[in-house]
C-alpha cells in the first residue's frame, strides 16, 4: 500500500471514528477523492474493522462505525 492510500485509508476512519453515518459523498468530499474510491476503501476496510454500510432511497444511505470498537488516532480496541 502506498503512502496516499494510506492516508486517504487513515482519513477515512478517523472521520468514521465519531459512530456517526456519514454518506460515501460526505466522506468523499472531506477526503477530497470520488465517492468511488471511497467505497473501495470502506470494502477493504471492513474485512479488518466492524464497518457497516446500508442503502436507502437518495440520501438515505449510509456507512459507520459500530460503536463497540472506539478510534482516537490509535487502534481501534472492542472496549
Amino acid at each position: 500500500m502506498d503512502l496516499k492510500k494510506s492516508s486517504i485509508t487513515a482519513d477515512i476512519l478517523n472521520i468514521l471514528s465519531d459512530c456517526k453515518v456519514h454518506t460515501l459523498q460526505e466522506i468523499a468530499d472531506e477526503v477530497e477523492v470520488h465517492k468511488n474510491t471511497v467505497a473501495k476503501h470502506i470494502q477493504s476496510l471492513s474485512y479488518r474493522y466492524p464497518i457497516n454500510t446500508f442503502c436507502g432511497g437518495i440520501n438515505r444511505g449510509g456507512v459507520f462505525l459500530d460503536k463497540g470498537y472506539v478510534h482516537q488516532g490509535k487502534v481501534l480496541t472492542n472496549d
